[in-house]
């Protein structure tokens, strides 16, 4: 008689006995990953969209940008624009962002830049003033 279908006790083994035993190589169900449980969820639970880089309000960095062009500092004003106006083409809504984040601090840096300039300049003036 074959004794390769029986256990020790003399059952026969099956595939369901085999997928109770960790240390079987058996190929869990379908839809379930390797330690028996489902995937997770691919669909927003809260049923909400995620939001796109296209509901982005990017105008006040790009006045900013404009104003920043024409008073203080043509060059950092520049890119700041570009980097306004480019944050509704991102593919995130995090990326927007972070182009925005960079043209605000462009601006910044541009108008304190500029800032300081002016200031310089109208104190040399007043300088030159008062030696005449």
């Amino acid at each position: 008689m074959n004794n390769d279908n029986f256990d020790k006790q003399g059952f026969t083994s099956s595939q369901d006995d085999n997928f109770n035993n960790p240390y079987s190589h058996q190929q869990p169900p379908n839809g379930f990953n390797p330690h028996g449980y489902p995937p997770p969820h691919q669909h927003n639970p809260y049923g909400q969209q995620p939001m796109s880089a296209q509901n982005i309000d990017n105008s006040g960095q790009v006045i900013f940008s404009v104003i920043n062009m024409v008073l203080f500092g043509f060059i950092f004003g520049l890119i700041a624009l570009i980097f306004a106006l480019n944050a509704k083409n991102e593919p995130t809504y995090e990326q927007g962002l972070a182009k925005l984040r960079v043209a605000k601090i462009l601006n910044i840096v541009g108008v304190s830049i500029g800032a300081v300039l002016v200031f310089a300049i109208f104190f040399i003036f007043c300088m030159a003033v008062m030696m005449i």
